[in-house]
């Protein structure tokens, strides 16, 4: 599609949303390879089988958009919203997504491998079998997210407090609450009790618990292989 007809395209898309006249976009099937769409307003356009490999979303809102089937490879999505977004059978692999809000989307079954998911809000996501190898999530919120049948990420909840471990550079990391995307070592020294003047609850209790929660995680990363 050329520069021209997709201007024309989102033009009267923007009449529409704003109530002005114009019509919604559809731009199902369509070839956006490299395409320029920064900071536009995408919101209920139909980008489904859309070809997006490479283009900049840099800032776009495609909250409640139509992604299924979407090949996003390699395609810059940072600082997007996208929540309530279908993402179906989407092709996500190399994509940036960093501090992206995709809270709620269903990525269940989705190729996010080597995405850069960096402060990304992920709270409540369905990632069921999704494939998250060499995703990088470090500082990424996961609160809520189903990781069910994930081979990826390890969880571990205690007294309804959850952490995670995932791989990243051939470090194993963890994150819980605030506390995002440290390695095991750093892990531990924040939680020694040399440290707890730093804790949100100043209770030894409180920080042997963790420890044994990063104990537990460390214990199953090396049963997978992830580690020696």
């Amino acid at each position: 599609m050329d520069k021209k007809q997709l201007a024309k395209i989102l033009a009267d898309h923007g009449k529409w949303l704003r109530g002005e006249g114009g019509s919604r976009a559809d731009l199902s099937g369509a070839d956006l390879r490299s395409a320029d769409l920064s900071l536009v307003d995408l919101s209920l356009v139909d980008l489904s089988f859309v070809d997006l490999r490479r283009a900049d979303l840099r800032s776009a809102n495609l909250s409640h958009l139509d992604l299924r089937d979407a090949n996003l490879r390699s395609a810059n999505l940072s600082h997007v919203d996208l929540s309530d977004a279908n993402l179906n059978g989407a092709n996500l692999r190399h994509v940036d997504l960093r501090s992206a809000n995709l809270s709620h989307v269903d990525l269940s079954f989705v190729d996010l491998r080597d995405a850069d998911l960096r402060s990304a809000n992920l709270s409540f996501v369905d990632l069921r079998d999704a494939d998250l190898s060499l995703v990088d999530l470090r500082s990424t919120n996961l609160s809520g997210a189903d990781l069910s049948h994930n081979d990826y990420v390890i969880s571990c909840t205690l007294t309804n407090f959850s952490m995670l471990a995932f791989m990243h550079e051939n470090l194993l990391h963890v994150t819980s609450g605030c506390r995002r995307g440290l390695t095991i070592a750093d892990a531990r020294e924040y939680w020694s009790p040399d440290n707890k003047d730093a804790w949100t609850m100043k209770d030894e209790a409180w920080g042997a618990q963790r420890l044994r929660m990063i104990d537990f995680l460390e214990s199953e990363a090396s049963h997978l292989g992830w580690i020696k």
